[in-house]
């Protein structure tokens, strides 16, 4: 697909926004000497702004159906708020407890179990979440989120599609999972799955 002179401004600028949000994502997952929250709710608000933007388009979603979609999704980010700082403090105290010599193995095996179960009960919310998403979606729009992840998982995707999504999932795993660090650290996974 070849793409016109407007075509390639607006490409330009998308990756000009995506990388002036990116500028702002260390800042927002490196945490505060001063002690303020790990979390930054308005950036990640404009992030699942972003993206639900995105998806919405994707699916051709009715005026009903984002309106829905998104409460869902801002209700969603709003309960697991306090979950997802905890996870990120834990990440923070599980770094230093691995830098530290006199924290045993013991102690860190049971702070990333800890962490782990954290990370299972928001996994459980967003389930929840995708779930209710799930049944007001059509069985045409449903089809169009299948068949874009199986491109994805299948590498049936071309290296400019592929490239942007690696952009969008790199904003959002930088944002969401920081606990999937702390386990590539102390073992690799065995698996890909997500």
């Amino acid at each position: 697909m070849k793409f016109g002179k407007k075509g390639k401004i607006s490409a330009a600028v998308a990756l000009l926004s995506i990388a002036a949000i990116a500028g702002h994502i260390q800042p927002t997952i490196a945490g505060t000497p001063s002690g303020a929250p790990l979390v930054d709710k308005e950036f990640e608000s404009a992030l699942r702004k972003f993206v639900s933007k995105r998806f919405f388009n994707r699916i051709e979603a009715s005026p009903e159906q984002r309106e829905k979609i998104s409460k869902i999704m801002a209700d969603t980010q709003e309960q697991t708020r306090p979950d997802r700082e905890q996870l990120r403090q834990g990440v923070l105290e599980l770094s230093s407890m691995m830098s530290n010599e006199k924290t045993n193995d013991e102690e860190i095996k049971k702070r990333v179990n800890d962490l782990r179960a954290l990370k299972q009960k928001i996994g459980d919310q967003r389930l929840t979440a995708a779930l209710q998403v799930r049944h007001i979606l059509t069985a045409e729009q449903r089809q169009k989120i299948h068949n874009r992840i199986s491109e994805f998982i299948t590498g049936g995707m071309s290296p400019r599609k592929l490239g942007m999504m690696h952009k969008h999932l790199s904003l959002l795993s930088q944002t969401e999972n920081t606990v999937e660090d702390a386990d590539t650290v102390l073992a690799p996974k065995a698996s890909g799955a997500f």
